[in-house]
């Protein structure tokens, strides 16, 4: 999210609203079932090896997910019986190939992996990466600019660049 809250420090900040800019994105919840439609799983019922691979490398890039090798093949494998339709059903998947890995952890188990789908149907890293040099040319001399990331994806991104600022 990149919010600015130096008002004065915005070029044409009487055209934004009170809290100039909020950049937002919605996410699936773990918690809470309701029907999806699973972007990472393909709605026919077969999936091949290339699907697995492919689930496999998301899972890796955008959730960071130390069992995406089994989770992929936990979800091939459970859709070649029946269409993932729910967030429960996902959910279960994942737990699933925790529980079969005796890893016990604070988080909900399912937490990483609708991080990385969200992440990669949003887009959400290329929004950030096009996003940042928006926001510095927003700003006017001496401005100010808050940018509040929420796991080592984002924040690596707002590092890097910022770096690369003068």
């Amino acid at each position: 999210q990149i919010l600015f809250l130096d008002t004065p420090g915005i070029h044409n900040a009487e055209k934004l609203p009170s809290i100039n800019h909020l950049m937002n994105t919605t996410a699936w919840s773990v918690l809470q079932e309701c029907d999806v439609v699973c972007y990472l799983v393909d709605v026919t019922k077969g999936l091949t090896e290339e699907d697995r691979q492919w689930i496999c490398e998301i899972l890796k890039k955008f959730g960071e997910e130390i069992w995406a090798t089994d989770i992929a093949e936990a979800i091939v494998e459970y859709r070649r019986d029946q269409e993932i339709r729910t967030t429960g059903q996902l959910q279960n998947i994942v737990s699933e190939v925790y529980r079969k890995r005796r890893v016990n952890s604070k988080l909900n188990p399912a937490t990483k992996t609708f991080q990385a789908i969200r992440i990669y149907v949003n887009q959400e890293l290329a929004n950030i990466k096009n996003v940042l040099p928006m926001a510095i040319r927003l700003l006017v001399h001496g401005g100010r600019c808050l940018v509040i990331s929420f796991h080592s994806l984002e924040d690596r991104i707002v590092k890097v660049f910022f770096r690369t600022q003068k």
